[in-house]
């Protein structure tokens, strides 16, 4: 069992880095999905996106989530119906497999009974090619949850994320996973794509960080920013929503609150060398996760 804070961390770290297993059970499924919506929708082929895509998943806690390149002649205008159409294409192949609904932007499909072993599939639409500096990043078009489609680039956000944790010497990424871990086990209900973006925002221009103190300072400049929508600093997906509607917002900001109160109480029992004291704060916050003293 760890003595430190600073090793608590670590081996916390490793604990939520998720297993190749979980990743195995989904992307084996990969190509009979590729082909049921290519024969159904002409779709011409799978991108893997977000926590897994990016290299932030939690075990047990992430999806393996995956844009469906859909040409926009065979979707509905409506997103809605778009959605419901990749439901029904979807069901009509893996009719064996109970679950398989719409969560907006996508549909999932529970291949087992971790979230790690859910695929959850995006219809994007092919908008553009939009140039960032000296690079190139494809647009796409996916639903809004109001029948309208908005844009996003998980290349542009993958690239953005990964140069600032690049400036970190690698350090972001894991404060990433720490701040999703807490958002999970606390159900506080934070969209993972704004978190991802805020805690890269917050690291930009910091040449490295230290875990106990910027898991404080991020859950702390959260509850001052009060959740606010954050601008998408690639400037492709507008204003993007930290919780789906204002009543989750409120709740999760009473979670917010409660997280940063703690991380400062346990982060002065560490200053204090009451190391003891601190891994009682930091097991709280993490519902019982974080490593024994």
């Amino acid at each position: 069992m760890p003595r430190t804070v600073a090793q608590g961390f670590h081996d916390f770290l490793a604990k939520l880095e998720p297993l190749s297993s979980e990743h195995l059970l989904v992307t084996s499924h990969y190509d009979s999905v590729r082909r049921c919506l290519n024969q159904k929708l002409r779709a011409s082929g799978l991108v893997e996106t977000g926590s897994f895509g990016n290299g932030t998943g939690i075990r047990h806690f992430s999806d393996t989530d995956y844009f469906s390149r859909i040409p926009g002649a065979q979707l509905k205008a409506d997103s809605g119906l778009a959605l419901r159409q990749v439901k029904e294409a979807l069901q009509g192949t893996f009719s064996a497999t109970a679950g398989i609904a719409v969560r907006n932007p996508a549909v999932k499909i529970p291949f087992g009974k971790y979230a790690a072993e859910t695929m959850e599939i995006t219809p994007a639409k092919f908008l553009t090619v939009q140039a960032f500096g000296r690079r190139s990043f494809v647009v796409y078009q996916i639903p809004d949850g109001r029948g309208g489609w908005q844009l996003s680039s998980p290349e542009a956000h993958n690239y953005y994320v990964k140069s600032i944790d690049e400036q970190c010497r690698r350090r972001l990424k894991p404060l990433v996973r720490l701040i999703k871990a807490w958002n999970y086990r606390q159900r506080a209900g934070i969209s993972s794509f704004y978190l991802e973006l805020f805690i890269t925002r917050y690291a930009h221009g910091v040449k490295t960080i230290n875990y106990p103190v910027d898991f404080a300072r991020v859950l702390a400049l959260l509850q001052r920013k009060q959740l606010a929508d954050l601008r998408d600093p690639m400037k492709i997906s507008g204003l993007i929503a930290a919780c789906p509607t204002p009543t989750k917002r409120q709740q999760a900001l009473v979670k917010v609150k409660r997280a940063a109160s703690q991380s400062k109480k346990a982060h002065a029992f560490a200053q204090a060398n009451d190391a003891k004291k601190a891994f009682v704060e930091y097991k709280r916050l993490f519902k019982g996760a974080f490593p024994a003293f």
